[in-house]
C-alpha cells in the first residue's frame, strides 16, 4: 500500500508514515454489508459486515438505519438489494479466522505482483 500511495500520490511519496492499521475486518458470506431489520422481532434493526470500508460506510447506514426506524419500515426503497437481509452462515463457522487468514494471504500475495 505505502509504493502504491506513492504512484498515486508522487508528491506524498517521501511523507514518513508512523502508523499502519491491521486487524480483522468482519466480512459478510455475500460480499456485501447486510442491513435489516429482524423478522422475529421488528424492533431490532442490524448493520455489519463493512468489509473495511466502514469509515465511509457506518454513517450512510446509520442515516439509513434512522430514517428506517422513523418510519417504521424495512427500508425496501432505500437500501440496495445486495444489502438488504442477512447473509447465509459461513460453512464450519468455528474455521471464520482461517477462512479471513487465508484471503489476508492471498491479497498479499496479488499485492505483491508487478
Amino acid at each position: 500500500m505505502t509504493r502504491r500511495l506513492g504512484e498515486v500520490f508522487p508528491h506524498w511519496r517521501r511523507v514518513p508514515i508512523s502508523h499502519y492499521w491491521r486487524g480483522l475486518v468482519c466480512v459478510t458470506r455475500k460480499l456485501t454489508p447486510s442491513i435489516g431489520r429482524d423478522i422475529d422481532d421488528p424492533t431490532v434493526y442490524y448493520a455489519f459486515g463493512y468489509h473495511a470500508n466502514g469509515v465511509n460506510t457506518a454513517p450512510w447506514v446509520g442515516k439509513q438505519i434512522a430514517e428506517m426506524i422513523s418510519r417504521n419500515d424495512d427500508g425496501a426503497d432505500r437500501i440496495p438489494v445486495v444489502c438488504r437481509g442477512l447473509p447465509r452462515k459461513f460453512p464450519l463457522a468455528g474455521l471464520r479466522l482461517w477462512y479471513l487468514r487465508a484471503a489476508y494471504q492471498y491479497y498479499k500475495l496479488t499485492d505483491a505482483l508487478p
